[in-house]
């Protein structure tokens, strides 16, 4: 049983996976939620109960909340519990303020490290890789929420622009209501693989340059895209190459235009076959 991992919700059922979200919530659900705390449970989904699954995988869903894991420690007796840190620790919950009874993994080697917590790199799905007509429409191509990031995005996009790259930006709201003009619109998952085919480059953009693996560095991976990223810890693991990774800070931008426009330099199997699905609940046991 998994929860908080919507975005992949119809493909991990159809490997018969039970995934639920933890509340139906938005942002006036939230702020009532905060001021009136009994009312969280009116946006606890309980079908749950009805599921046998020996196994709870709670995703950290960037709330800085301990409500729903103690929801679940009451509600769920006998069960492991782990609780999936797939954002930087500092941006959600305190490993402090997660009940015991949950073991504490994460994707961030460095918040491992800092937190005490087990190591367990980010995954992909490679039934999400088919074979595409879609030919390339831009160079570079980024989405993500601002998180205070905005203007910082924006420089970069007008930058790619300056270096004669075409680009493709989405940078959204925090939020999913947002009166903000300057946001992007949302796009399905769907919309966003299509245009990572439709690229030459993905950009991976961090406010935290020692967090873990992105979906972004996933992508770059299973489709066989260039990747620019400010990460600097993706050069410790197996599928790093210079040819297929530009690393902010610690290269000339002058090569930045010859990086993008060069052939993709292909990854093995063996290599890739780490960072399924699959492979990653293996490392759980």
């Amino acid at each position: 049983m998994i929860f908080n991992v919507m975005i992949f919700k119809e493909i991990l059922e159809k490997n018969n996976f039970s995934v639920y979200p933890i509340k139906k919530a938005n942002v006036y659900s939230n702020a009532l939620c905060r001021l009136f705390p009994f009312l969280k449970v009116l946006f606890v989904d309980t079908s749950f109960f009805k599921n046998e699954d020996d196994w709870i995988i709670y995703f950290d869903a960037g709330i800085r909340d301990s409500y729903y894991l103690n929801y679940l420690k009451n509600s769920l007796k006998n069960k492991r519990l782990i609780y999936y840190y797939w954002n930087p620790v500092e941006t959600t919950l305190d490993p402090t303020e997660i009940p015991d009874c949950f073991e504490k993994w994460s994707y961030s080697l460095t918040d491992c490290q800092k937190y005490g917590l087990k190591f367990n790199p980010t995954f992909y799905f490679d039934d999400l890789v088919e074979e595409s007509s879609l030919g390339i429409t831009q160079d570079v191509f980024f989405i993500g929420k601002d998180k205070g990031r905005y203007a910082e995005l924006k420089n970069f996009e007008k930058l790619f622009a300056e270096k004669g790259l075409s680009t493709k930006f989405f940078v959204t709201a925090n939020h999913s209501i947002s009166l903000c003009r300057k946001y992007s619109k949302s796009i399905s998952y769907k919309e966003v693989l299509e245009n990572v085919k439709r690229s030459k480059c993905l950009f991976d953009f961090y406010s935290d340059s020692l967090a873990g693996l992105s979906l972004r560095a996933m992508e770059s991976l299973f489709f066989g895209k260039k990747l620019i990223t400010n990460n600097k810890t993706i050069r410790e693991y197996d599928f790093f190459h210079p040819e297929n990774i530009f690393i902010l800070g610690e290269r000339d931008l002058i090569e930045l235009k010859n990086f993008v426009c060069s052939e993709y330099l292909p990854i093995s199997k063996d290599v890739k076959k780490k960072y399924l699905f699959s492979e990653w609940l293996k490392r759980f046991k």
